[in-house]
């Protein structure tokens, strides 16, 4: 093999490494945990981006609500959430491609409860790991 056919397959796959590790460190996931008081009024949720739209969902009392994606190419991926509860309600960004321009998280958990909203970056809170699973 001649020496530029080396370089062109050299170059070849280290852009395929590099696209490969690109994607990777792209993909996220949003876990939502309702942990309000049992008996109470249901949380409905309503999830979405610029281009992805989860709709309207009542997550009842010890359930969850998960979905992941691919950051895209710009890093300017950007998912919101809006929360009813009783006569309440919210609305926050639950991720932010700017939030992770390192890439050191890619699960996003929010604990919602009678007293607020609690994030982390555990695939699953402690109470349900031992609790429900």
């Amino acid at each position: 093999m001649s020496p530029p056919s080396i370089v062109v397959v050299f170059l070849i796959l280290f852009s395929l490494n590099f696209c490969h590790e690109i994607e990777a460190k792209r993909s996220h996931l949003i876990q939502i945990f309702n942990q309000m008081p049992q008996g109470t009024s249901p949380l409905t949720i309503h999830c979405a981006s610029k281009n992805d739209e989860f709709g309207y969902r009542p997550l009842p009392t010890g359930q969850s609500f998960s979905f992941s994606f691919r950051t895209n190419f710009w890093a300017t991926t950007l998912f919101f959430c809006r929360f009813w509860w009783g006569g309440k309600t919210t609305a926050f960004d639950v991720f932010d491609a700017l939030w992770d321009i390192k890439g050191y998280h890619h699960t996003y958990t929010y604990v919602v409860n009678d007293q607020g909203f609690y994030v982390g970056f555990r695939i699953l809170p402690i109470e349900y790991r031992t609790s429900s699973n």
